[in-house]
């Protein structure tokens, strides 16, 4: 089953390989602070970001209707037990519909990330995008039956640990960063960004899932 990719086709390779000098946005009130200004600001949407996830996610894995799949992977990632990477068992058929709709609930959850990075910083967006990929890429596997539940948790657990000291990386970047319109990544930065928000506005992992 054909799962549509999240990064543009058109992104180059050098923006592929995402290196720490990418250009990003910052909003226009940003371009003439000092670099500490400009780092509590990210700082404090940064965080604002994460507050919105944790209070998405607790919802979703506080759902009632949802508690025969809960116990199968963690809310968030770093928290997988070492029981859930090693379960065996696979997504029964009956079980289908709920997971996509879990699923579902708990990506959009990432909207709020998304949608802080397209504003603030689009250099994030690409990593953001490389993990979406590989956890739907993996959830389309396990709706499938083609890997276990322990096999998905282990790939989520990858795709988080891949993303994490690239998303580091450029947010130390960004503190000394401001944008210029000439640089040509600076547009292929803002494609990044419209497709994420796309994305999580369609999201096709649930037509992939059906």
């Amino acid at each position: 089953m054909f799962l549509p990719r999240l990064l543009p086709p058109n992104i180059s390779p050098r923006v592929r390989a995402a290196c720490p000098a990418l250009a990003i946005l910052i909003p226009l009130a940003l371009a003439g602070c000092a670099a500490r200004d400009r780092a509590n600001a990210l700082d404090a949407e940064f965080r604002k970001t994460g507050v919105e996830m944790h209070t998405c996610l607790n919802a979703v894995w506080s759902n009632p209707a949802y508690a025969k799949l809960t116990p199968r992977m963690a809310e968030y990632a770093k928290d997988t037990t070492p029981s859930q990477r090693s379960d065996a068992s696979t997504l029964q058929d009956d079980e289908k519909p709920l997971f996509t709709q879990m699923y579902a609930a708990a990506t959009s959850c990432n909207q709020a990330q998304a949608e802080h990075a397209a504003r603030a910083m689009p250099t994030i967006v690409l990593y953001l995008v490389q993990r979406q990929n590989m956890i739907d890429d993996a959830a389309v596997d396990l709706f499938q039956q083609r890997i276990s539940w322990g096999a998905f948790n282990q790939r989520r657990d990858n795709a988080y640990a891949t993303a994490a000291p690239k998303i580091n990386a450029a947010l130390l970047a960004l503190e000394d960063w401001l944008p210029d319109q000439n640089n040509p990544e600076w547009l292929q930065h803002q494609i990044a960004a419209r497709a994420l928000m796309q994305y999580y506005e369609e999201q096709p992992i649930v037509s992939a899932m059906n």
